[in-house]
């Protein structure tokens, strides 16, 4: 992929002068291209199933990521129509999203702004 802007620029400079002298170019997750929805949701790239499964998933993954002030959901991919993404965003807005802002969020924010360790706040 050779997209301007995406990639550093001294990073992107050296991989076009290896793919001009003929190194082929891999991917770190390369795998992950053909790998099974579950092998993608065991390795924390894709949050599905339940409004309790993907909020438990969401949270570990906060955890797991030492937490974070945004986050950029992608809610449709291959063929999925447009019923089962409208569907699969209201449940999350209505369902996941409140409970991870009381729950795992503003708590950690709040252990943030007081300087207190984020770990004693959220259990």
């Amino acid at each position: 992929m050779d997209i301007p802007g995406y990639i550093d620029d001294h990073i992107r400079a050296k991989i076009l002068k290896a793919a001009a002298g003929g190194t082929e170019i891999t991917s770190p997750i390369e795998h992950l291209v053909t790998a099974p929805l579950q092998q993608l949701v065991d390795g924390g790239y894709v949050f599905a199933g339940s409004p309790e499964t993907v909020f438990e998933q969401l949270r570990s993954f906060y955890r797991r990521v030492g937490g974070f002030g945004q986050f950029i959901m992608m809610t449709q991919t291959g063929t999925m129509g447009y019923a089962l993404v409208e569907k699969s965003m209201r449940l999350f807005a209505t369902e996941v999203l409140p409970r991870f802002a009381a729950e795992v969020y503003e708590p950690d924010a709040e252990g943030f702004e007081t300087g207190a360790p984020a770990a004693q706040l959220v259990s």
